[in-house]
């Protein structure tokens, strides 16, 4: 298992510091399953069923893994072209400024937009078709195990597991998608591109959490019904405390950040067109032009964006210019 990791992370250019560790992380899951599974009860010529489970495991416990290590590169690639287009743009806007050198400057443009798209565009398809590959292979593993073997707890176990997966690849997914389509100016509302990246983290979090207690009530009932011991309980703890309580936590955490985080701008009033052009500035948080009816207006006179106000909010409530404390200043105006 540890050879064949080894090979696949090298072969896909993901190979990491965590993943030397992934042999002794292997081996320890591998002794924890069969241990719990009391492996040394059994008869000789039963054990192979528990060896089989855990196995099982393991794979889709390896594919977890690849996609942990998948994602953030697959999304540093799409957020690099975006990054690399708006070089190109403005390279464009600066050779139709120049009249005399236009030629040569759009062809030495075209020749290194055309390398480093062919770059970005080769490790786009290999981490694309990596998702799209540990898709299909688990999706077809899940059929192949319902069809297989008979209806069971520990095959309720393998299916969650890997449904967790499966939304997760979804999510990353569409993540990359949103970026791809932001980097070429094909969505329909780009002020609305991060409400869409929390949308779907946040339905991701929400399947994760059911299927968390979900494993949390099998695994309880495996408990309770057909293998007792010490280890499963306190595997059981640890899943609870980890997977679900801390995860709830955070996620009604976020909830409340972003909903005091979203009242507050409301509360600010609109910036009107005449505001905005006495302003003649751009929003200082994602310098883009201000435009009437989306732009707010604070207590120091500075104009910013709603949905950038907002999301600075998120680190603190302070203006982005003068570092005023925005809320005490709307306070004190209104005393």
């Amino acid at each position: 298992m540890k050879n064949i990791s080894h090979r696949l992370f090298r072969l896909l250019h993901l190979w990491t510091e965590d993943v030397e560790q992934i042999g002794t992380v292997v081996g320890v899951m591998f002794f924890l399953l069969l241990f719990q599974s009391n492996i040394t009860r059994l008869d000789l010529n039963r054990r192979h069923v528990p060896l089989l489970k855990a196995f099982s495991l393991l794979i889709v416990a390896l594919f977890h893994f690849l996609h942990t290590i998948l994602e953030p590169q697959l999304l540093k690639v799409a957020m690099q072209s975006m990054t690399t287009r708006m070089v190109f743009n403005q390279n464009d806007e600066n050779q139709h400024e120049d009249e005399e050198n236009k030629d040569e400057n759009r062809n030495n443009s075209s020749l290194s937009s055309l390398y480093s798209s062919s770059i970005l565009r080769s490790y786009h398809h290999r981490h694309v078709y990596t998702c799209l590959s540990i898709l299909f292979l688990v999706i077809l593993y899940i059929i192949i195990l319902w069809r297989l073997t008979t209806f069971s707890t520990w095959l309720l176990a393998v299916t969650a597991f890997s449904l967790e997966l499966i939304v997760r690849l979804l999510a990353s997914l569409a993540q990359y998608t949103l970026y791809v389509l932001d980097a070429h100016n094909r969505l329909s509302n780009v002020e609305s591109f991060d409400e869409y990246i929390f949308w779907i983290k946040a339905i991701t979090s929400c399947f994760e959490f059911i299927l968390g207690v979900f494993l949390l009530f099998n695994g309880f009932y495996i408990l309770c019904f057909e293998s007792r011991g010490a280890l499963r309980a306190f595997m059981l703890a640890i899943h609870a405390y980890l997977n679900i309580i801390k995860n709830l936590r955070r996620g009604l955490q976020i909830f409340r950040n972003r909903k005091s985080a979203w009242d507050n701008v409301n509360q600010l009033p609109l910036a009107t067109t005449e505001q905005i052009e006495e302003y003649n500035d751009i929003c200082s948080i994602c310098h883009n032009t201000l435009t009437s009816g989306v732009a707010c207006i604070t207590p120091c006179s500075h104009i910013f964006h709603q949905k950038c106000l907002q999301k600075a909010f998120y680190a603190n409530q302070n203006c982005a210019l003068c570092s005023r404390p925005i809320i005490l200043e709307r306070n004190q105006h209104r005393e």
